[in-house]
């Protein structure tokens, strides 16, 4: 299980994450908003709510922190996918939750095998997820 301070830490990483592509939005929304959904998922959040799943389920104080930078990280959020939402690039219908557990489910660990055989898959499964977020999609 993740330790608390890893999970913390996890929070805080998203919030610099996302004040860091707020400040590149101007100059380039698309990358900025590809560059943001990477890193996200290059922390490895599905991991994280995996492996802490099992243990907040049995532990009431555990679930109330997990919750609670949850919705740190969520109420972070809105700002970006407002701003994706005007570009064009992240459906009107796209709320905070529906977004976190789209890339959770996509950030999971993949099986060894499969890392091993194709390096990129998660980068890859995450270009997909950003395709399918646009409008019309």
């Amino acid at each position: 299980m993740p330790s608390a301070s890893a999970r913390a830490d996890f929070a805080e990483r998203v919030l610099a994450i996302v004040a860091a592509h707020l400040e590149r939005w101007e100059a380039d929304p698309e990358a900025a908003w590809r560059g943001f959904v990477h890193e996200i998922a290059e922390l490895g959040f599905g991991s994280i709510a995996y492996q802490l799943g099992p243990f907040a389920k049995h532990s009431p104080g555990l679930f109330a922190q997990a919750m609670e930078r949850r919705e740190k990280v969520a109420d972070a959020l809105p700002p970006l996918l407002e701003a994706a939402k005007r570009a064009g690039l992240l459906a009107a219908d796209t709320d905070p939750e529906r977004f976190l557990v789209g890339l959770a489910v996509l950030t999971r660990p993949l099986p060894d095998a499969v890392a091993a055989r194709i390096p990129q898959q998660r980068e890859w499964m995450v270009d997909v997820y950003l395709q399918g977020l646009r409008p019309g999609n």
